[in-house]
């Protein structure tokens, strides 16, 4: 019985009962593929093997060690909950530490820097809906304009992590950057955020993410490429500003659709 194939099971398991999206999933073959290139066969999957695995991940960075025991601890369990392994093969094995990460959020006047060096409607849409309503790259990417009321000055996050839903509400100064980008552009339903060369066609992550670094390095926010400057900045400004003004971790927790609230205070 090889690993191969029990990953191919795993990953297509957890896609159909809805616990991981595809793209989750797709991102999420890569650690386990490279562990069962390792240990091709289930059988060989042991504590033994797992130390040695581990210690074949010493040239990646702590987090993606970090991230590669978590994947492939996840597999485990589900294999042993199948019965297809005896044992649990880690088992005392300590995962690596990992630094705990300085999150960069923006001070008011980078906030103003990043909007003034706006130079496109879309531009602008993303840079103050990422402010003021701390959505994720993902999140931003799929929202339709029907998720937006401008009249009641509410956005639904349909899209939210692992499919959650939630309501936020809509500053007027975002709400009114909206109402300029709709105008000026046309778009009446579908894809809020559009691709410039298929007007017709939402955009994807990885745009948003580009976009948020061409501003930022145009509004002398970021500096360079490893500064811990970028789009999830916006959504730690936005989490900072709220405790700021509510001193309620729950409330912080809510608005940013987290599940955990270990997460949300840290």
């Amino acid at each position: 019985m090889t690993t191969h194939l029990q990953i191919d099971a795993y990953l297509a398991e957890r896609t159909a009962t809805g616990g991981i999206t595809r793209s989750t999933g797709q991102h999420m073959r890569s650690p386990l593929s490279v562990f069962a290139d390792q240990v091709p066969d289930v059988a060989g999957i042991n504590r033994a093997s797992i130390i040695a695995w581990m210690g074949s991940l010493d040239g990646l960075s702590p987090s993606t060690r970090g991230l590669y025991y978590v994947r492939v601890r996840g597999f485990c369990t589900w294999m042993l909950r199948r019965g297809l392994l005896g044992v649990d093969p880690f088992l005392d094995v300590r995962p690596p530490k990992v630094p705990r990460p300085v999150h960069r959020c923006l001070t008011g006047s980078q906030a103003t820097a990043l909007l003034a060096a706006c130079r496109e409607p879309r531009d602008r849409v993303v840079v103050i809906l990422g402010l003021h309503t701390g959505l994720r790259r993902a999140e931003l990417a799929s929202l339709d304009v029907g998720d937006l009321d401008l009249v009641q000055r509410t956005i639904l996050v349909r899209a939210g992590k692992n499919g959650h839903q939630r309501l936020l509400p809509l500053a007027s100064e975002a709400a009114e950057v909206v109402a300029a980008y709709l105008a000026v552009t046309g778009v009446t339903c579908g894809p809020l955020l559009r691709n410039l060369s298929q007007p017709g066609l939402g955009i994807r992550p990885g745009t948003v993410s580009r976009i948020f670094s061409d501003v930022a390095y145009r509004g002398g926010v970021k500096v360079q490429a490893w500064d811990r400057v970028g789009p999830h900045s916006m959504r730690h400004t936005f989490d900072t500003d709220t405790y700021a003004a509510t001193g309620h971790v729950p409330a912080v927790r809510a608005r940013l659709g987290n599940e955990s609230l270990a997460h949300t205070q840290r």
